[in-house]
């Protein structure tokens, strides 16, 4: 019997053999280096599209169920009302077949006006009013209100893998986009409008809704939960013949805020915004409205699988 080592088809086999494994090592390799990373992303990407669904329904109901409550506050017959249920995943859940590690966030409730972690100021808003008031009927007298105060956010910070890292921040009637990755923040759902609906207009009413955050609640992980809100506690603020309105907003995302300001320039009446990024503080004022209507209320905030 020959030799299996001197025969020329035990050659061809066993380089056949090499190459077939060369093979299939490159295609694993490329599997890894290539398909994986994007089922990987697609997969977070989605999330994040889940997640930013999510705190725009919770922007909208906050806004309405706080109109809601002061109505409630108003006549004993209307039903406050009930907590809104919210369904949001913490993280993406991978791709089946795949050995895809799951991305994770964190919800975080935060009511204080100072970020325990890093002991910087956290976010508040205030709102000052100066109207014209006429007394016995002639007299007509320049009047500053009280200012009218905010504090907290509800905070979604995204944790992915193959993704751009992504949190999302409800903080005084506005929804804000960050990017910690790049050091980037912008407003993407204005609490004054549109600023281009504002050009040429003078008689403009501001409408604003404000909420407080009145409890600490944080949860991570990547499981699924249902984010509980009881809003109560509504109160409206209304002016008329107002003469200008004056914002601060202290935030960690001070330059989305400045931005935003920033962009209703040359568009309407008002004084350049105001940025002190040390404090994390804007302050900006606006002439172009006369009448002002404002809903300041109490958001709870708890959570549940």
């Amino acid at each position: 019997m020959p030799s299996i080592f001197k025969g020329d088809r035990a050659i061809s086999t066993i380089i056949a053999a090499m190459l077939l494994l060369v093979i299939i090592t490159t295609f694993m390799a490329a599997i890894n280096a290539y398909y994986i990373p994007s089922l990987g992303a697609r997969s977070e990407i989605e999330h994040m599209q889940q997640v930013r669904q999510s705190f725009n329904e919770l922007d909208s109901r906050i806004s309405l169920y706080s109109y809601l409550a002061y109505q409630a506050s108003l006549d004993d017959n209307i039903l406050p009302p009930p907590d809104m249920k919210i369904p949001i995943s913490l993280g993406s859940k991978g791709i089946q077949y795949f050995s895809i590690t799951p991305s994770s966030g964190a919800l975080v409730a935060n009511p204080n006006e100072m970020n325990l972690t890093n002991q910087t100021p956290g976010t508040k808003m205030n709102v000052t009013i100066n109207y014209r008031e006429t007394i016995n009927g002639t007299e007509i007298i320049n009047v500053t209100a009280p200012p009218i105060n905010s504090t907290g956010s509800l905070t979604y910070r995204g944790f992915n893998h193959f993704w751009i890292s992504q949190d999302f921040i409800l903080e005084h009637g506005a929804l804000i986009l960050s990017q910690p990755q790049y050091h980037r923040s912008m407003i993407i759902s204005a609490p004054l409008g549109d600023p281009c609906e504002l050009k040429g207009r003078d008689n403009v009413t501001l409408n604003l809704n404000m909420y407080n955050v009145t409890n600490r609640k944080s949860v991570s992980g990547n499981a699924d939960y249902m984010l509980l809100l009881n809003v109560k506690h509504a109160e409206n603020h209304s002016y008329t013949d107002v003469n200008n309105v004056t914002i601060n907003v202290t935030s960690g995302y001070h330059q989305a805020w400045y931005d935003y300001f920033e962009s209703f320039m040359n568009l309407t009446r008002m004084d350049e915004p105001e940025h002190d990024a040390d404090n994390q503080s804007v302050g900006v004022t606006f002439y172009n409205y006369t009448s002002v209507n404002i809903i300041l209320s109490d958001v709870a905030v708890s959570y549940s699988i």
